[in-house]
Formats: C-alpha cells, sequence, structure tokens
C-alpha cells in the first residue's frame, strides 16, 4: 500500500476541483459533529487528516499557514510535497510505525514550505479506524518548532559559557546550599587555591573543610545575606588542605536552583596582591633609605675631598718642614707631629669613604684582625665611655676573602647596634678563633654552609637582650624595634646579606637582660695579602717639567713646592681648557702631568681625553680626594701612567713620578 511518493507538482491539479475556501474535507471523514471541527480550525496547532495512501482529507488553518498554503490548496495532495526530500523515508517508517502501533508522539520532521524553506515540525499521528476496526485515516498534529529549537539552542549555548566561564574563571567560584553551605558545586581555581579535588568538596559543607577560619564570619556575612540577597568584596581569611592561610575578597548571592534556595559566591585570592603590597612597600621604605645613603655618601665624599686637599697642603709642608736644614730641631719635630696627626686624619676620612663606598664587591685577601682594631679605633672615639670596649683576637689565621669596606661595614654595625643595647653601658666584646664546622644542613633563618675551617668572629654585649619572639626577625629589612626615627631596620640585613655575599654564616644567642652575642663564620683563605711597596726612605729627586692641573690653588702650591724641592721644573695651571692650550704648546718640554679629575667646567676625565688626542703617549698622572681603588681602575683603564691620591707626602709623590718617567733619581 503506498503511503508516501515524490510529489512535485502543485496542488491546483488541472480537471481537479477544490473545495474553494471550504474549511471541511472533501473527501469522507471520520464523522464528527459541527462544534468539534470548529475546535480544530481554531487550534494553534496544525491537524492534518490523510487517508491511507497519503491524500490530504483536511488541514486546520494553522496547518496550512505554517507550510505557506491556503487551506483549500492543499487538499487532495499527497502529504509528501509537504516533507523535506530527506526525510520521505523516515516518514513512510512513522507511518508504518502508527499503522502497527495506532500512534506515535511527539516526533520531529523536517517539513518544507511552499517556498522552499524547511523547518522542523513536531508532530503526533494516530491510526483512525472506521467502526468495523479497519484503518481508514492517519490524523497529524503538530508544531513548528523553529523558535523553540532556536531558543533551545540559545539556552544551551548559554549553559555551556555560563559553565565555561564558571570552571575557567580566574576567580575562585562555587555553589553551595544557603543554609548549611554544602558544596553543591566548585570550580578549577578554587580547587587549586583550596587544595581538593572536585570529589573532596562537593557534597561536603564549608565547616567541614574549614574554608572559614574566622569563627563566626559566615554566620555574620550568611544574615546580610538574608537582608540584602548578596555582599560584595568583603575582606575575609581562607583556611586551605594544607593549613595555608589564604586573603580573598568574598562575594556572594542568593539563587534559586531547582526550587533550592543556594549561594553563587566568588572570591578573589588577593594574598600574592598583599604580600606585593608589603613588598612594595619594603622597596619603598628601601630606596628611600638607598637615596639617603646615597645622599651620605655623596655628602661624605665632598667632605673627603675638600678635607683631603687641605690634607694635602698640610702633609707637604710639613713634610717640607722635616727635611729643612735651615730650620731648628724643635721646629722640626713640631713639623713631623704635625706630618703624623695630618697622616691619621687621612686614614680617617679613608675609613668613612671605605664604610660609604657602593658598587661591585671586591675579591681581595682581607685582615680581619685589622679591619677589627680599625673599627675598634674608629669608636674608641666616638662611643660612650660608659661602654667598656674589649678584644680577643685568638684566631692563628685571621686570613678571609672579600670586600674589606664592607666586612668593615658589618663589624660596625654589629658594633652600633650593641652599643644601642646598652644605654646606660654595659661591654663591648670583640673575639676571633679558627674552628673547624661540619656541614650544616640550615633553616629559613640560618642557610646552610659546607664543611670546612672558618674564621669565628663574636661580638656580644651585655645589653637589653633580644626577646624570642623578635630572634626570629631581626634579620629581616626593615624590621627594627627602636622607637620612630631611631632606627632603620637596615643595620643587621645587612650584616646578614654581607656575610651570606661572602660564603659566611651568622649564629645568634641572646636572654632578655643578659645581652646578645653575634658569632660570623667566615671562610679561610691559604692566600695572603700581597705585599705593599715600601715607601722610598728619603725623596728621590728628578728632573724634567711637571704639568700640574688642580682648580685649588692651595693644592697648587704645595704641589710646586714638593715638585721644586724634588728638583722638578713647574708649570701650574687651574683648569682643563688651560691645560690642553699649555699642553698644546710646550707638549715637547713637558715630561709629565698630575691632573685633578674633579674640577668645574671641564673635568678631569674630559682634560684626559683631550691630552691624549694631542698626543696618545702622553704621561698622565691621576690624582684625587675620593675614594682611592675605584678611581685608580678607571683611570688605568683609560690609559693613565700613575695614580697618588690625595693627600700626598713628598715621598709618594716621588715613587709615582719615579715610576712614571722610568727613573730611579738621587735621594734627597
Amino acid at each position: 500500500m503506498p503511503i508516501a511518493g515524490r510529489e512535485t507538482d502543485r496542488p491546483e491539479r488541472e480537471g481537479r476541483p477544490f473545495d474553494g475556501l471550504a474549511k471541511r474535507p472533501t473527501r469522507e471523514v471520520p464523522k464528527a459533529g459541527q462544534g468539534l471541527w470548529n475546535v480544530v480550525d481554531w487550534l494553534n496547532h496544525g491537524v492534518c487528516l490523510t487517508s491511507m495512501d497519503g491524500t490530504i482529507c483536511y488541514v486546520n488553518p494553522r496547518f496550512a499557514e505554517v507550510h505557506g498554503y491556503a487551506v483549500h490548496e492543499l487538499i487532495g495532495v499527497k502529504l509528501s510535497i509537504l516533507h523535506a526530500e530527506q526525510q520521505r523515508l523516515r516518514v513512510t517508517e512513522i507511518l508504518r510505525e502508527v499503522l502497527s502501533k495506532g500512534h506515535v508522539t511527539l516526533v520531529e520532521v523536517l517539513h518544507r514550505c511552499r517556498d522552499g524553506r524547511e523547518f522542523p515540525m513536531l508532530m503526533s499521528v494516530t491510526r483512525v479506524d472506521d467502526v468495523g476496526g479497519n484503518p481508514q485515516w492517519f490524523a497529524l498534529t503538530g508544531e513548528d518548532v523553529t523558535e523553540r529549537k532556536r531558543q533551545e539552542q540559545a539556552l544551551k549555548e548559554s549553559q555551556e559559557k555560563y559553565l565555561k566561564a564558571f570552571y575557567a574563571s580566574p576567580i575562585i567560584m562555587a555553589i553551595s546550599s544557603f543554609n548549611e553551605g554544602e558544596f553543591l558545586e566548585v570550580n578549577d581555581e578554587f580547587l587549586r587555591s583550596a587544595g581538593w579535588t572536585r570529589e573532596q568538596m562537593v557534597g561536603r559543607t564549608s565547616n567541614e573543610l574549614k574554608i572559614w577560619t574566622q569563627s563566626g564570619h559566615r554566620e555574620k556575612w550568611l544574615s546580610i545575606v538574608r537582608e540584602q540577597g548578596s555582599v560584595r568584596n568583603i575582606p575575609l581569611l581562607m583556611g586551605t588542605r594544607s593549613g595555608e592561610i589564604r586573603d580573598i575578597l568574598f562575594s556572594t548571592e542568593k539563587v534559586m536552583i531547582r526550587g533550592r534556595l543556594c549561594l553563587l559566591s566568588s572570591a578573589v585570592d588577593v594574598t600574592e596582591l598583599k604580600r606585593a603590597e608589603e613588598a612594595k612597600e619594603k622597596l619603598r621604605d628601601q630606596l628611600i633609605q638607598t637615596q639617603r645613603m646615597e645622599a651620605l655618601g655623596l655628602l661624605a665624599g665632598g667632605i673627603a675631598h675638600d678635607f683631603n686637599n687641605l690634607l694635602t697642603a698640610i702633609l707637604g709642608h710639613s713634610g717640607l718642614l722635616t727635611r729643612r736644614t735651615d730650620v731648628s730641631k724643635d721646629v722640626q719635630r713640631e713639623a713631623s707631629a704635625i706630618e703624623t696627626a695630618a697622616e691619621r686624619a687621612a686614614e680617617l676620612t679613608r675609613q668613612l669613604l671605605g664604610f660609604a663606598r657602593r658598587g661591585k664587591q671586591q675579591d681581595v685577601v682581607v685582615d680581619l684582625h685589622n679591619a677589627v682594631e680599625e673599627v675598634f679605633t674608629l669608636l674608641d672615639r666616638t662611643i660612650d665611655k660608659k661602654i667598656v670596649m674589649t678584644q680577643r683576637l685568638l684566631a692563628s689565621s685571621p686570613f678571609v676573602k672579600g670586600d674589606p669596606s664592607q666586612l668593615q661595614q658589618v663589624i660596625l654595625n654589629l658594633a652600633v647596634n650593641a652599643r644601642d643595647a646598652m644605654p646606660t653601658g654595659g661591654e663591648l666584646s670583640f673575639e676571633t678563633d679558627v674552628i673547624e664546622k661540619a656541614d650544616c644542613q640550615g633553616s629559613p633563618e640560618q642557610p646552610a654552609i659546607g664543611a670546612g675551617r672558618y674564621l669565628k668572629l663574636s661580638v656580644s654585649d651585655s645589653g637589653c637582650g633580644i626577646s624570642p619572639e623578635h630572634l626570629s626577625r631581626i634579620f629581616e629589612p626593615f624590621f627594627t624595634t627602636k622607637e620612630p626615627g631611631k632606627g632603620t631596620g637596615m643595620g643587621l640585613a645587612m650584616v646578614y646579606g654581607i656575610v651570606q655575599n661572602h660564603g659566611g654564616h651568622v649564629e645568634v644567642t641572646s636572654r632578655l637582660a643578659h645581652g646578645s652575642r653575634f658569632d660570623l663564620f667566615l671562610p679561610l683563605t691559604d692566600e695572603r695579602p700581597k705585599d705593599r711597596e715600601e715607601p722610598l726612605p728619603v725623596a728621590a729627586s728628578g728632573a724634567g717639567r711637571i704639568l700640574v692641573v688642580d682648580d685649588e690653588q692651595i693644592v697648587l702650591r704645595v704641589a710646586s713646592q714638593l715638585l721644586r724641592w724634588l728638583d722638578y721644573e713647574v708649570t701650574l695651571v687651574n683648569s682643563g681648557r688651560e691645560a690642553i692650550e699649555v699642553y698644546k704648546r710646550d707638549r715637547s718640554e713637558i715630561s709629565a702631568v698630575i691632573l685633578d679629575l674633579s674640577m668645574p667646567e671641564m673635568s678631569g676625565s674630559e682634560c684626559f681625553r683631550a691630552l691624549k688626542e694631542i698626543n696618545p703617549d702622553v704621561r698622565v698622572i691621576v690624582s684625587t680626594g675620593y675614594a682611592t681603588e675605584p678611581v685608580a681602575r678607571d683611570a688605568f683603564a683609560q690609559g693613565a701612567r700613575g695614580f697618588i691620591g690625595k693627600p700626598y707626602s713628598l715621598n709618594e709623590l716621588s715613587k709615582v713620578l719615579a715610576r712614571v718617567l722610568d727613573r730611579t733619581g738621587q735621594t734627597r
């Protein structure tokens, strides 16, 4: 029995009359009352009645409308013209199933409109039998579900977007029951932050997992949600599986899910942000401290420069007086005393510059006993006399490798810290010893060091001591227990950093009211300091013309007298530009140039470059009152033949000139 076939003709067929606009079936259909047909005509669902061969006997207006036809155009045509071509075999199978079972409900079939557009139609089909129980008709009801499917697809896409946003969100998200706090769903970020798996969290409450570490906080914000419906960005502490406490900004609001009152919650983990802010604050303080130290270094350098110029004159003149034969012995003794005092003052400025020095760490052999003694001497002049200082330097080998200025800074910082712990007086002691140290596994406060021979330097005091709660924090930058304005918290941090950079280790023992002891362990070295060249016993005379360039008249005068004492001819200029003019004119007569680096208008470095352009082989001796070692290295890198730091003595000047001019000369 043919049920559906291909039908491509339009409904108006030649020789086949239609019922015009009549809404009643033109073929014999099941008898029903007029009222029933009126109801069917006005249904919002499409209704269609076909014969067993698929010929349409009746359609209501809605069925015709969704297909783009008038009612009368569909009466008498095959139902198959309304099906998409690829659906016709499926429709045949559906009708066979209806024929067998009596009905099929809610099947989706792709229909085709008059204009060729295809759309999904959700249909139910029933077999209608005659009074004898024989199948006579198929009754179809259906509706165009295009809009419904569009909405369903939009809803599905929206749900997928929400789920993706929920699970992939970089902030913590969770859905939980309102009253119990049972987690119904959690996202990946929550799992990562809390340290739990999804199976471990879902189905358990926040109290069971100890999410809220502060007692009563959940009840507090939950009462606000009951009244206001939500809370936004309240700071809370969140517990994790590992026991770590995280800082979060918490938000939540009420939602209904399948008739159950729930909470949709989110939280931003601001732990790292807070740490970064704290670090930023520390860096800001450190920058201020660094700027202060730099300013102090500049001030110290400027003062030392001017002071060294004065000392150059004092040392020079006193040195000349001690060598003059036309003065009395008493005058020579007084001049010698002045020279000795000036040398001590020069040493003091060198120490000051050493403490303020910045830059790359040196790696030279350091006699730590000398470093302790220098600091001891410096403190002896400045520390409160109520503090008694002692030193027991017993180490058989006091040599370590490192930066002498930084190591002096360590000793000085520990001494100043001890002084501050004894406002009413006490004892401050320095001790050294050599020890064999086994491997040290270390701790967060005391990192590991290897086994070996170490120089142990102990600095102890009888002051107020350090409390146990503060002892583990004393090396933190900017941590201080002193009153505001009386401490930066950088002193011990610098000690720790410098010792660590030297491959060493710091240990601290302290008791309240009994004082503190800092033990420094620095790796010993088998190397020894390089022997210093012995100064000439007396000044060596020379020959030649020396050009002296310095903006300080007092330096020019003493340099002139010293050089003439050594039998040199002297030309004095007080600026770099004048030096260039003189050298251009008299270069063949000038044996060497003593050049001050710190001059106004044209600096010594600029003058040096200009002189080398005139004569690449010019013999330049660089002189400065600033820190000597870095300046000397830079000067030699640029081609200087010699260096002499201010203040300088007659012997030092003689020795440098002899070396630069390759002359031994006659002693005087």
